[in-house]
C-alpha cells in the first residue's frame, strides 16, 4: 500500500488513534535504527491516551502529548539528519 492510499485512511481516524499511530511509527523507526527506548516501569499499564485526551480538561491535549512522547525525545534527537 502506498502513502497516497494510506493518507485518506489516516485522515479519517479519530484523534486518539492518530496519536497511537504516531507512537507505533516512532517505536518502529527507533527499533530499525537500533535505538533503545525506555519502557515504562514494570507493571505499569500503558497511558490511555484516548481517555486522557477526551477527558474534558483544558490542559488535556498537553498532558496527552507529554505522556505519549515521554522518554522519546532522546531517541528522536539521536536520529541522523
Amino acid at each position: 500500500m502506498s502513502i497516497t492510499e494510506l493518507l485518506p485512511e489516516v485522515t479519517s481516524l479519530p484523534h486518539a488513534d492518530k496519536f497511537r499511530l504516531v507512537q507505533i511509527l516512532l517505536e518502529q523507526l527507533a527499533k530499525e535504527e537500533g535505538i533503545a527506548l525506555r519502557s515504562p516501569a514494570s507493571g505499569e499499564a500503558p497511558k490511555p491516551v484516548g481517555r486522557v485526551y477526551h477527558s474534558g480538561r483544558k490542559d488535556v491535549s498537553a498532558t496527552a502529548r507529554s505522556r505519549l512522547f515521554e522518554g522519546r525525545a532522546e531517541a528522536i534527537s539521536s536520529f541522523p539528519i
